[in-house]
Parts: C-alpha cells; structure tokens; sequence
C-alpha cells in the first residue's frame, strides 16, 4: 500500500494542485497504489534476474525499501554508466526508434519533431546528482493562486486553464512514464549488443527511481534529498508556425521518456494559452503553477494508472480520422482532439472514467461522453474558436 503519508495529503488537498478536480477525487488513492504495487513487482523481478536479493514488499515503509535497494541502485547506476559510454550517437538513433514504435509517430514526423535537438549526456558519478541545470522550485496549488484574488473577483478563467494544463500534465507524464520500461523492450536486441544486461539493467533502475519518488514524499520538505531520478529535460518551441521540440538525457530510458513526452505534448499543444489568451501577468501565474518539481514528482506517481484509462477509453471512442495510416496514428489525430475538450467537460468525464471498471455501464457512459466531447471540440476548433 502507498505511504500513509501521501494517503493523507490526497485526503486534504495538500498536493501542489490543492483541490483539484482528478487529485483531490476518492479514485486517485486507488491508482496510485496500483503504480506503486506494479513498481515493487518490476524491480523485484529484474533484480531477480540479475543476482540482486532486495525482496521488496508493498507492505514496506519508505526506509525499508532505500534499506533493501540501495546497493542494487547504486550497482546499476555505475554500470549503466560504463555501458552507455562511448555509445551517445547509437542510443539517441535507438530512442527515436522505440518512440516511432511506441508512439506510432513516423520517422519523417520525429525528424520534424527532434531533428538534431536530441542531446545524451553521462550518468553522473553518483545517484542523486543531476548534470542537467534545474529550474528554481516554486510553490504551486489551485488554493493559493484563489488566494490571491479573495479581495476581488476570483479569476475564474484562469484557473481553468491551470486545472487543465495540470491535467494534460498528468496524461502527458503517465504515457512517459510508461515508456521508461517500454523503450527498451522495444529495441532490446539492440540494446544486449551494447551489453547483454542492459535491459534487465535499465528496468531495475528506473523501478527504483520511480519507488524512490513516492519516499521522497513521506519526508518533511526540509529533510528531502532529490529523489533517485535520471537527468531529463524537454521543451516546445512554436517556430515559423511548427511545434519543435528541445531534448536533453543523462540516459537512455529517459531519453525515449522525455521525447515521448515531447510527442504527447506536441499533440496537445494547440490546446495550450494562445497570445491573448490570458494577460502578461497571469501568464506568470499561470507558468508557476505549471511548472515545478513537486508537481512532477506526483505527476510521475498518479500519471500511469490516469493515462492508462485516459489513453483507453480515446482509444476506444473510435473516431474515424481518415488519413492515419495505422491505428497507431489514429490514436495520435483522437488524443490531439481529447486535449481540445473544455475543461469542464475534461473534469467531469475524466473522473468517471478513473472511478469505473473498464468495461462497466459507468465507463461505457463516459466513453460515449467523452466521443460527443471530442465531436463538439473539433468543430469548434476547425471554426476558428478558442476556448477552455
């Protein structure tokens, strides 16, 4: 079971998103545990396969499970490093293949995409180090941005786009987060002529990383240290009219994690504040309560089992999109028409298709919700509208 700690916070609002219509909803609790239970079983099986006796439980406190990993974390980490060595260009070639796979993108889109703004730095010397410049931490949450209007009229508008940025965050980070194992399942023969235990490797790391998020949330703010996270980082540029994207990586499963997160983002980007949109200081707003790293880090916690569901039930409306060439690219046309739904429809779909079983009335009735949603977003949006 998640720690209790982060029970409560969801309990209460006291996440970076406040009471925010997916973090604060009864599910939520559920789907983390369920990435939590899903993580103890990956690392237990890779570690099992490469020697390491770390015999992880669900049922273990937050130090029990750094006690019992942290010599196979550290292990890894040094010989992931020996091995990606020398191998920069290879792995970088090999990411934009697992995404083209995953993602069901082309190589004439990922080139478009990517082109040459696709950087792999070295692992650090140690775990906790990060080689990538990190953004200065801000304090977020839908309670606080309220606050600063309680003398005046609330900004209604605006925190609709912030719930709904937030939201598109978590779809964005959990399809990510996902392809921190798939990505070198998908290329692995490659991957073992590198070294033979790369893949084992990668899954045990980046599994320890994950569990590594959820302790770091059970420690009071001024105790933490960073989380065992890789080094990532990735960015959308509007240029001449194009959505280009910026990435950087200290290794390969996060290589393929930030650019399939560049990809998702990419998809939705029309569904970001345009010019006019919002005013110059509550763009600033905005940013601040978009962007920071305790956001992330639960991001990287509830985004899995949310975009599971989420990429399920678009998956399942079936819209047709006549010039997709697989199904793959289909999926890619029905998530860029999911982003353009409002936000009230956003959240009141959205939890219902978290809280049921898929397959149930109650998802069905969501699944049709969210088709007539989707329907009415692209004829706004080929008319020219904007909206939240």
């Amino acid at each position: 079971m998640i720690p209790e700690k982060i029970a409560e916070g969801l309990k209460h609002g006291k996440t970076p998103f406040g009471m925010h219509p997916i973090y604060s909803h009864t599910s939520v609790r559920a789907l983390i545990n369920e990435e939590f239970t899903h993580q103890i079983d990956v690392a237990n099986d890779a570690a099992r396969k490469l020697g390491f006796d770390i015999r992880l439980s669900a049922t273990d406190e937050p130090r029990d499970i750094i006690a019992k990993s942290g010599k196979a974390f550290v292990e890894t980490h040094e010989h992931i490093k020996r091995a990606e060595r020398g191998h920069e260009t290879e792995l970088i070639e090999l990411a934009k293949k697992a995404v083209i796979d995953l993602q069901g993108t082309t190589p004439s889109q990922v080139e478009s995409l990517f082109g040459s703004r696709v950087e792999k730095r070295e692992l650090p010397d140690t775990p906790n180090d990060d080689p990538l410049e990190t953004p200065k931490e801000k304090k977020s949450g839908l309670g606080s941005l309220l606050g600063k209007f309680k003398r005046k009229k609330p900004n209604i508008k605006l925190a609709a786009w912030i719930r709904k940025r937030q939201t598109h965050d978590l779809l964005t980070q959990g399809v990510a987060i996902s392809h921190l194992t798939g990505g070198p399942i998908t290329v692995e023969a490659d991957l073992r002529k590198i070294d033979p235990r790369l893949p084992e490797l990668y899954r045990l790391h980046t599994s320890l990383a994950q569990l590594s998020n959820f302790v770091h949330l059970t420690v009071p703010p001024n105790f933490r240290q960073p989380p065992r996270t890789y080094g990532g980082r990735s960015g959308l540029k509007w240029r001449e009219g194009e959505v280009q994207a910026e990435v950087k990586a200290t290794d390969f499963p996060t290589l393929v994690h930030e650019m399939s997160k560049g990809v998702v983002e990419a998809n939705m980007a029309h569904a970001l504040p345009r010019e006019g949109d919002l005013k110059p200081d509550e763009v600033d707003i905005f940013n601040k309560h978009t962007k920071n790293r305790d956001a992330e880090i639960w991001q990287f916690l509830l985004g899995p089992a949310f975009a599971r569901r989420i990429e399920a039930a678009i998956r399942q409306t079936d819209l047709p999109i006549p010039d997709a060439k697989n199904p793959e690219q289909a999926h890619l046309h029905r998530r860029v028409l999911f982003s353009l739904i409002s936000e009230r429809e956003l959240h009141s779909i959205a939890p219902q298709l978290i809280s049921s079983k898929q397959g149930s009335l109650e998802w069905e009735a969501a699944v049709v919700n969210l088709k007539e949603a989707m329907l009415r977003a692209k004829e706004r949006f080929e008319g020219g509208k904007r909206w939240v």
